[in-house]
């Protein structure tokens, strides 16, 4: 009787442990709450073109990033974003849904997992930019969980501080 207590709550453990190291709140974090549907326009899609056709990933005070370590890298986290921003204006057209944009972007986050920091968070940046452009509210906290793992502070009762004093980091 108290092996298998002992080894129930080993394997909870190891359950625990491989939950978080696998990132599975990413995994299975819904895209499709509060769906609804997203007036696409010419004007939008031509926003959607502008921001794929801009240099990216270089240096701006807009989020203090100091730009990619090297040409190499930005180029290839540039191209990883576009080929995100092409895939989102080819497919609106026929499925204009939140739902469809927030599951092509989680589909497109775990080729930014190889990059740095600063690059991670240029591309929650950009994505919330596409958002914007879409008038699409919020990510439905896709983004955070994506960057920052599940938010557990929020399954308590007590208040959460912002991270810094402009506020708290993407949504």
């Amino acid at each position: 009787m108290i092996r298998k207590i002992i080894l129930t709550f080993i394997v909870l453990i190891f359950v625990i442990i491989a939950t978080v190291a696998f990132n599975v709140p990413f995994l299975v974090w819904p895209t499709f709450i509060n769906d609804h549907e997203i007036k696409i326009s010419e004007e939008i899609i031509s926003r959607l073109t502008n921001l794929k056709n801009e240099k990216k990933f270089i240096e701006t005070q807009k989020v203090f990033y100091p730009g990619a370590p090297n040409e190499t890298i930005r180029v290839e986290a540039e191209n990883l974003l576009n080929n995100l921003i092409q895939e989102i204006i080819d497919g609106v057209k026929q499925n204009p849904r939140k739902s469809f944009v927030l599951k092509t972007i989680k589909s497109n986050m775990p080729y930014f997992d190889k990059f740095d920091s600063e690059e991670r968070d240029m591309f929650c940046y950009y994505c919330e930019e596409i958002i914007e452009i879409l008038g699409i509210s919020s990510s439905g906290r896709l983004i955070n969980v994506w960057r920052y793992g599940i938010p557990y502070k929020r399954l308590s009762n007590k208040p959460v501080k912002p991270i810094s004093p402009h506020g708290a980091g993407p949504t």
